[in-house]
């Protein structure tokens, strides 16, 4: 067997986890001392009991490796084990890695020099999907990774946001690699193959079960040097993931809300306890000292060009996020049939969008 067919027999023992098989890294050095090891030198290994000794050999002298290799070849899953130079270093420094990681896309070991996690809510509203979205095209553009977990809402948003921006991003979903979770993300989840990266580590078709959710999101603050919280209530995966980041000693950031919506209740915690507020991306830059190339840019800063003094002040006022019509209405003081052909004409010329609700923001596409 080679060296991935010894990690994948390997990874076939029940019982047999992230830390059982750094026990036995530590013990025996490598996979090849493993694999070659009887049932009496594998008991001398913490955690490894007589009967999980015995299953490990077993499992090695039983399994059809080669029908397993030939299974992630059709499905074009890749795998990266734990012993290879180019696996994800700031991962390989967490108590549990995993083992062996198995992809789907693009993959290269620079993805995860410079990453960030963006994470939050499924049932995030408009504002927490546009910060997402908005937040994560910024970081791509100074040349960040965006890692997420392609779950429905915050993580949705911040794929979109990063994939719009011609950036990289990063989806580690509860799931095998192969497996499409949730349904709806269908058309997201080539996106990102194609563009970027799909990486779990449970084997191909194993599906998406509860207890597996909160043990990937160790891998998503793992893989990266902080984790951005946007939108999530008191209990959440959101909050899982904080809670591992600050374990691995990553930061957290989190971006404030509405006080009066309990979806920003567990971001308002955060923030008690010392997360880093931000409302901008030079807040996370500077705080990782990633700011030196990083230029600010923002609506209330700088005015697209040729524009009318009507269209520049209904713009300025697009400058913090989504603006419901009526709200642009009361503070232009244009009267409503003029305030919607202005409206009509600046996403005509790309520089606003108009979301659901009536509410317009600042394009995502647009730059000046």
């Amino acid at each position: 067997m080679n060296n991935t067919a010894l990690w994948l027999a390997l990874s076939k023992v029940e019982g047999i986890g992230a830390i059982r098989i750094k026990n036995l890294l530590a013990h025996f050095n490598s996979i090849e001392n493993i694999a070659s090891a009887d049932v009496k030198s594998l008991e001398e290994v913490e955690g490894i009991s007589a009967g999980l000794a015995m299953s490990i050999v077993k499992v090695r002298n039983q399994i059809d490796i080669e029908a397993e290799l030939k299974k992630n070849k059709e499905k074009q899953i890749n795998i990266i084990t734990i012993d290879n130079p180019d696996y994800p270093l700031m991962l390989k420094d967490i108590y549990d890695s995993p083992a062996i990681l198995y992809y789907k896309g693009n993959y290269s070991a620079s993805l995860f020099e410079k990453s960030l996690a963006i994470v939050g809510t499924r049932s995030a509203t408009i504002y927490g999907r546009e910060i997402a979205k908005n937040l994560a095209g910024e970081l791509v553009k100074q040349g960040i990774t965006v890692v997420s977990g392609m779950a429905a809402g915050i993580d949705t948003a911040a794929h979109k946001g990063a994939l719009t921006a011609g950036g990289k991003t990063v989806a580690v979903p509860g799931c095998g690699a192969d497996i499409i979770y949730p349904a709806s993300n269908k058309e997201l989840y080539w996106e990102i193959v194609k563009n970027g990266l799909v990486l779990s580590e449970y084997p191909p078709e194993t599906m998406p079960e509860a207890g597996r959710f909160p043990a990937r999101n160790r891998i998503i603050s793992g893989l990266c040097r902080g984790v951005i919280i946007i939108e999530t209530p008191e209990k959440s995966g959101a909050l899982i993931t904080a809670d591992f980041a600050l374990e691995q000693g990553r930061e957290v950031f989190a971006v404030p809300g509405n006080i009066n919506n309990p979806k920003n209740k567990g971001c308002h915690n955060l923030i008690r306890q010392g997360a880093i507020l931000i409302t901008e991306t030079k807040d996370i830059l500077d705080e990782l000292g990633w700011s030196e190339q990083f230029i600010k840019s923002s609506p209330k800063d700088k005015s697209p060009i040729n524009l009318t003094d009507k269209e520049q002040k209904i713009y300025s006022l697009l400058g913090d996020g989504p603006v419901h019509i009526d709200v642009i209405l009361e503070k232009s003081g244009i009267n409503s049939s003029e305030i919607m052909q202005i409206l009509m004409m600046l996403e005509l010329k790309g520089i606003i969008q108009q979301l659901p609700g009536k509410f317009f923001t600042v394009s995502a596409n647009f730059s000046m």
